[in-house]
């Protein structure tokens, strides 16, 4: 298992409840020998997504830990 079913995996295990996804689908307009590194534009997308995530995933919890003192008070 890999790539986009990989990733959806994850957030399905950390994300409660999991948030509505959009999946973009592309497909490159020539091929290229692969170099170890994503292109400027690429790094600047995911960096991007991944503060998404992150942002979604720290108000998720702070919002759990809210709702759970809020009970046991």
């Amino acid at each position: 298992m890999g790539g986009i079913s990989y990733l959806l995996q994850a957030v399905r295990a950390i994300v409660k409840p999991m948030p509505h996804i959009d999946i973009l689908a592309i497909q490159p307009a020539c091929q290229q020998t692969f170099e170890p590194q994503l292109s400027p534009l690429l790094q600047s997308a995911l960096d991007e997504v991944e503060k998404i995530i992150v942002d979604y995933v720290s108000a998720n919890q702070q919002s759990q830990n809210h709702a759970a003192r809020l009970a046991s008070s």
